[in-house]
């Protein structure tokens, strides 16, 4: 691994098909060097609805390495598999301790992170109703589609994984230009998205 990564997504068996595949689409659009990483013993994944792709590398592959972002996304028995794993919470905070990007989308800001002590106060937002799973002294549940508070970028849900992907991008360092620009390309008006003003 002497290539430059940026970031990983983190991915168990009935991870969401399409927020993986668009963040990823936004990202490597950007052209960031994200990669998917397997928490199981195989690259072999298969989605929520039993698509299988191949991951890119596997967690054991990656020892103490730190990148500059970590993705999370949806998918129930996904959520739940990457919460119930000591090994893998403690990879994501580490990653969040050190102030890389913590980036998680639909169940798993409230699944993976407000279950396991990750929001530290911070305000995020998760599908609806997960909200009420967690305790409220975890963070600030706030109801927009997308949520910047400090390192940590949450998304309400597959629908807008579009600007989620942005802000993403934009939380790594991409040209505020060129995300504007993409942005509105395969989406809509950047304007209406306040951490591209």
């Amino acid at each position: 691994m002497t290539e430059k990564i940026q970031a990983i997504m983190l991915l168990m068996d009935g991870f969401e098909d399409a927020e993986a595949i668009i963040v990823l689409d936004f990202l490597r659009r950007m052209e960031l060097n994200v990669k998917t990483v397997s928490c199981t013993g195989s690259k072999l994944l298969h989605s929520y609805w039993d698509v299988s792709m191949q991951a890119d590398l596997l967690l054991s592959e990656l020892g103490d390495l730190l990148f500059d972002g970590v993705i999370l996304v949806g998918g129930p028995k996904n959520s739940s598999a990457i919460e119930q794993s000591p090994l893998i919470i403690d990879y994501i905070a580490r990653h969040d301790n050190a102030g890389k990007v913590v980036a998680a989308v639909c169940s798993a800001p409230a699944k993976v992170l407000g279950w396991q002590h990750l929001l530290k106060g911070r305000n995020y937002v998760c599908s609806s109703g997960l909200q009420e799973t967690v305790d409220a002294t975890e963070g600030t549940f706030v109801d927009q589609t997308v949520v910047v508070s400090g390192n940590l970028i949450t998304c309400k849900g597959l629908g807008h994984c579009f600007e989620f992907g942005a802000a993403i991008v934009r939380a790594l360092g991409c040209d505020l230009a060129a995300t504007k620009t993409q942005h509105e390309h395969i989406y809509c008006a950047p304007e209406q998205l306040s951490f591209l003003q």
